[in-house]
């Protein structure tokens, strides 16, 4: 399983209260409030990347912006100039 790391938390914090409540974005995501009220607390720092995306789309930011991968040794071997992105 690939993990993602939140890359900030007050930027998190802001976009979220941007967008309405945590329960608003977790409903958006299909997560639990809770799961979203620990990342913002910073009481959970990781989450799985397709969590990550759906809260970056949920918040209409560009992916990466809010979170970044916690073992670039993994994905590195998959980043390759010229991919076409999903």
């Amino acid at each position: 399983m690939v993990t993602v790391r939140v890359r900030s938390l007050a930027a998190l914090l802001e976009r979220t209260q941007a967008a309405g409540s945590q329960r608003q974005l977790a409903n958006a995501v299909g997560i639990s409030p809770t799961a979203i009220n620990l990342l913002i607390q910073g009481k959970r720092s990781t989450v799985r990347l397709d969590t990550a995306a759906g809260i970056e789309d949920a918040l209409g930011v560009p992916r990466g912006s809010l979170f970044v991968f916690t073992d670039l040794a993994l994905v590195a071997p998959y980043a390759r100039e010229g991919a076409d992105a999903a």
